[in-house]
């Protein structure tokens, strides 16, 4: 099985998924809390993003033609 197939390495961790969208970690954590942040699970106790859907939820919250991109939900990226 490749690297690319194992579900295991699709779950990033909160900093990585911060670095990507260009947020602090703590807004991350308060997206989650609010229940507007990307799809997420908890892992050992560890909070992980599953990066397909990381993908789909960036690509809801796309908008053709504006001048301000926003996250899903109306919230500001």
């Amino acid at each position: 099985m490749s690297s690319s197939n194992d579900p295991i390495e699709a779950l990033l961790p909160p900093a990585e998924v911060a670095r990507r969208l260009g947020v602090h970690p703590e807004t991350l954590r308060r997206l989650r809390l609010a229940g507007d942040g990307p799809p997420v699970c908890r892992i050992g106790g560890r909070w992980r993003y599953p990066s397909d859907a990381l993908r789909r939820w960036i690509e809801a919250g796309t908008r053709g033609g504006t001048e301000r991109a926003e996250a899903p939900h109306g919230r500001a990226a």
